[in-house]
């Protein structure tokens, strides 16, 4: 009769190995390439957003010192 060797055969050592090693790699794969790829779109969107952001401020303060340059009280508007 065969020796008993318990539930890790050595098939399933290979394959245990095989897959950790799988998880690895893609594990890797994706903090290299993948996540750099979907962080560009979410990285351009917020520069615009910063930049319109800036243009609606610079816009804001030219309506405000229109007030204040006719005499207008803002806090009334």
């Amino acid at each position: 009769m065969a020796e008993n060797e318990g539930v890790f055969t050595n098939e399933r050592k290979i394959l245990l190995i095989v897959f950790i090693a799988g998880i690895i790699i893609g594990g890797l794969i994706v903090n290299q390439f993948v996540d750099p790829f979907l962080n560009s779109g979410q990285l351009s969107d917020a520069n615009a957003t910063i930049e319109l952001n800036n243009r609606l401020d610079s816009r804001n303060d030219e309506l405000f010192q229109c007030l204040v340059d006719n005499g207008i009280d803002p806090d009334t508007c």
